[in-house]
């Protein structure tokens, strides 16, 4: 897509027997061309920061569950009391 943008540019700014109609339609459909690159990008570095954030999300959340697990254990063996008469 770049490519072909920077052909439709070097279209609009050449001093080539091109009418300037047809200039014109170049440059329109440059300037769609690098909105829709844009558009891609941002599109592309918000997914990427989703993807960050629910894998921080994710991280926080296995913590808890570990950290959960570890003090349930260790309540576990400090109850337990192997010498303990029934």
């Amino acid at each position: 897509m770049l490519t072909l943008y920077k052909a439709l540019e070097n279209q609009v700014i050449s001093d080539n027997k091109i009418s300037g109609i047809e200039k014109a339609k170049c440059a329109e459909v440059a300037a769609n061309i690098a909105k829709d690159v844009l558009k891609m990008e941002s599109e592309g570095i918000k997914a990427v920061k989703e993807l960050a954030s629910k894998n921080v999300q994710g991280k926080n959340i296995l913590n808890n569950l570990r950290s959960r697990s570890n003090n349930d254990e260790s309540k576990i063996q400090n109850d337990y009391d192997p010498n303990r008469k029934f």
